[in-house]
C-alpha cells in the first residue's frame, strides 16, 4: 500500500498536460486568427479539461491532408472556387473529418481482467479483478496518438489451507494488487467519424502490493494457542506490457463512449514481500477496459459568407411592408394602431375583418360557419343554454337532445310519453286525460310523500279476508308502483273497519284483511322485507260512523310509508327531475266500499 501512495503522487502529471494545452489555447486566442489574401489559415490550439476518465489528447488531423487537392495546408493556397476562405475550428473528438490535424482527450475507464497462469502459490482462488484508471492521449495527426495513464488493478486473491505442527492448521488469505503507470501508443487504421477503431501497445512501470491475513493453530486440542495476524507488503518496480483493439464513438459536446479488449503481461517479483507473503510472479492477464472520455480535435472548415440582407417585402401589394403589416397576406389600409396597420377595414369593431364578416355593421363573434361569422350570437330566452334557433321550446327551460323536435324542451322523467311541464304526475307513469290536473297521472294509484293512495278500495268477500277477483288490477298497480319507487323502504298495509259489530271481531277481521293484501303483493314480486301488515279495527275512522257514507269510507285498506330514502336531486327539467309541485292526491272513492 505504501507503493500506492507513491503512484498517486504521480497523478498530477496527467493534469499538467491539460494545463499546458489550455495555456497554449489562451495564447492562441489572444492572437486573433487572420487569413492571407491567398487563403492561408492561421494555426490555433485549444484544449479542454476533462473529468474522470482515461485522459486522451486528441487533435484530430489528417496526415494526408497536404497531399490532397481539396484539403487546406499550412502553406499559402487559394481557397477552392466558390468555397470562401479556410479557418481552423475545434470540434468534438472524432468529428473533424479528413481535415482534422491535432487533438487530445482524457479517457476514464473501468474494466475486468482475468489471470490465466498460476502464481507462485498455485491457482488463484479468485483470478478476476477490477481495473480503474485514467489516461491522457495526444494525437498529433489524424491516425496516430500517444499518452500516459495511471491504473489500479486487482490482480488475484489466493487462499492457502495447509497443516502445521501436531495436527494443526493454517489458513492464509492474500489479495494482490497492481498500480501501473502506462505509456501508450495508439494507431487509428479505421476512422469513419464519429466512429473509429484503433490498436494500441503500451508499456508500464508496475508496482505490486499485497494484503494478507492468517489464522494458525498448531495444536487443535488447545484453541487458546491459535494466532491471528495481518500484514502488508510491496515489491520493487516491475514491468508491464499490453496490447489491445478498441473502438470509440463520439457523442455530443466532446463526450466519447469507448471500449478496448486485449492481453496484459507483467514481469513481477515472486519473492516474499516485506516478510508478509510471496509476490505475484510473472502474470498473464486478459480482459477489457471501457468507459467515458472527453476530447476535442482541431480541423479546418470553410468560412461561411453571411448572405446579403433580403430586400423588404410587401407580399400583399398594399404598399405596407410585411415587417410592419399586421395582415401581410391580405391587402389593407394604413392605420396608426400597429395591430390594425395593413389590415382590411372592420366597420363594426368586432375584430373580424369586413371581408369575412357576415354582419359587417353589427358587432358579433367568430363562427366557423361563414354565414354566421361576425354576427351577434343567437338569443336564449329561457336561459337553458340552448339558443333559440335550436330550441324547440324557446320559452320553456329544457334539456339538450339529439332530436330537433325535442331539443331544449323539458324531459319526461317517468317515461310515460308526457313532458314534465305537461304531466300532472311527472314522477309517476300515467295515462292521458282531458283534465290538465290529471293528465299523465295513474288511474288507480297515486304516490305521495307519506302514503300510496289507492283511488278505489280493495274488495273482500262479506265478513271474510278473501280478496275478490275484481281487485286484482288495483293490487297489480300497487305492486308496480312499489317496484318503480325503490326509495320506499318500508310500507305498512293497514286494515280498518267501521264501528258496527264488536271491536274484537272488527280488529281481527281488519288484521286478516291487511295480511291478505300483504301476501297478494308479495305474490306480485314485492320483497317481503318492505312490507308489514296490521289491523286497526274501528280505532282510526276518517269519516262519521253515524252515516252509511261515513261507514263506507271507514271500511278501507291503506298503504302508509314508514321509511324511505331520499330521491336523487336533479335540476328541474332534466331526466329524472322531481316535480316542482305535486298535485294533492284525491280522496279514495267512497264506492264501491268493501263488504263488512
Amino acid at each position: 500500500m505504501a507503493r500506492l501512495t507513491s503512484i498517486l503522487a504521480l497523478s498530477p502529471a496527467l493534469f499538467c498536460i491539460g494545463s499546458l494545452a489550455t495555456a497554449t489555447v489562451a495564447s492562441a486566442d489572444d492572437a486573433s486568427p487572420t487569413t492571407a489574401s491567398v487563403g492561408k489559415p492561421t494555426k490555433q490550439v485549444a484544449a479542454t479539461a476533462a473529468v474522470g476518465g482515461q485522459a486522451g489528447i486528441s487533435t484530430g488531423g489528417d496526415a494526408n491532408a497536404s497531399a490532397t487537392a481539396t484539403a487546406p495546408t499550412d502553406k499559402a493556397e487559394a481557397a477552392p472556387t466558390g468555397s470562401g476562405e479556410w479557418e481552423e475550428k475545434w470540434m468534438p473528438w472524432n468529428t473533424g473529418e479528413e481535415h482534422a490535424d491535432m487533438g487530445f482527450a482524457f479517457f476514464g475507464h473501468l474494466g475486468l481482467g482475468s489471470r490465466l497462469n498460476d502464481g507462485p502459490t498455485g491457482e488463484p482462488d479468485a483470478s478476476n479483478g477490477l481495473r480503474i484508471g485514467i489516461t491522457g492521449i495526444f494525437r498529433p495527426i489524424r491516425y496516430f496518438g500517444f499518452g500516459v495513464g495511471y491504473e489500479h488493478a486487482d490482480l488475484e486473491r489466493t487462499r492457502v489451507d495447509q497443516p502445521v505442527g501436531l495436527g494443526g492448521q493454517e489458513f492464509r488469505d492474500t489479495t494482490r494488487e497492481l498500480n501501473n503507470l502506462w505509456i501508450d501508443a495508439r494507431a487509428y487504421p479505421l476512422r469513419f467519424d464519429p466512429f473509429a477503431m484503433y490498436v494500441n501497445i503500451a508499456g508500464a512501470f508496475a508496482f505490486q502490493d499485497l494484503d494478507s491475513s492468517s489464522f494458525v493453530n498448531e495444536d487443535p486440542t488447545s484453541p487458546q494457542s491459535a494466532v491471528t495476524s495481518k500484514c502488508e507488503g510491496s515489491g520493487s518496480v516491475g514491468m508491464g506490457m499490453k496490447a489491445g483493439v478498441g473502438a470509440e464513438l463520439a457523442l455530443v459536446s466532446g463526450a466519447i463512449l469507448w471500449a478496448e479488449l486485449g492481453p496484459d503481461y507483467y514481469l513481477l517479483s515472486e519473492k516474499e514481500l516485506d516478510g508478509c507473503d510471496l509476490g505475484a510472479g510473472n502474470a498473464f492477464v486478459f480482459g477489457f477496459r471501457g468507459g467515458l472520455a472527453l476530447g476535442f480535435e482541431r480541423t479546418k472548415v470553410q468560412k461561411q459568407v453571411a448572405p446579403l440582407p433580403a430586400a423588404p417585402k410587401d407580399g400583399d401589394g398594399d404598399g405596407i411592408l410585411d415587417d410592419v403589416d399586421a395582415c401581410p397576406t391580405v391587402a389593407g389600409v394604413a392605420d396608426a394602431d400597429p395591430k390594425k396597420n395593413g389590415c382590411p377595414p372592420d366597420k363594426d369593431g368586432d375584430t373580424i375583418l369586413d371581408a369575412v364578416d357576415a354582419c359587417p355593421d353589427q358587432p358579433g363573434i367568430a363562427d366557423p360557419d361563414p354565414k354566421k361569422n361576425g354576427c351577434p350570437p343567437p338569443k336564449d330566452r329561457d336561459a337553458d343554454l340552448i339558443t333559440d334557433d335550436l330550441d324547440a321550446c324557446p320559452d320553456t327551460p329544457g334539456i339538450k337532445t339529439d332530436d330537433p323536435k325535442t331539443n331544449g324542451c323539458p324531459g319526461d322523467s317517468d317515461g310515460d310519453g308526457f313532458r314534465d311541464d305537461q304531466d300532472a304526475c311527472p314522477q309517476e307513469k300515467g295515462v292521458d286525460d282531458p283534465d290538465p290536473t290529471k293528465k299523465g297521472c295513474p288511474k288507480l294509484v297515486r304516490v305521495t310523500e307519506k302514503e300510496i293512495v289507492i283511488l278505489e278500495q280493495v274488495q273482500f268477500d262479506t265478513g271474510k279476508a278473501t280478496i275478490k277477483k275484481e281487485s286484482d288490477g288495483l293490487l297489480d298497480s300497487v305492486a308496480q308502483v312499489l317496484k318503480e319507487h325503490p326509495e320506499i323502504l318500508k310500507l305498512e298495509v293497514q286494515g280498518h273497519t267501521d264501528n258496527k259489530g264488536t271491536k274484537q271481531l272488527n280488529t281481527k277481521l281488519s288484521d286478516d284483511r291487511a295480511k291478505s293484501v300483504q301476501k297478494a303483493l308479495e305474490k306480485r314480486g314485492v320483497d317481503a322485507s318492505r312490507l308489514q301488515a296490521k289491523g286497526y279495527g274501528p280505532d282510526k275512522p276518517i269519516a262519521d260512523n253515524g252515516t252509511d257514507a261515513g261507514r263506507a269510507q271507514n271500511r278501507r285498506v291503506q298503504f302508509i310509508v314508514l321509511d324511505k330514502k331520499p330521491r336523487p336531486t336533479v335540476m328541474p327539467g332534466q331526466l329524472g327531475a322531481p316535480p316542482a309541485a305535486s298535485a294533492p292526491a284525491p280522496a279514495p272513492a267512497p264506492a264501491p266500499a268493501p263488504n263488512p
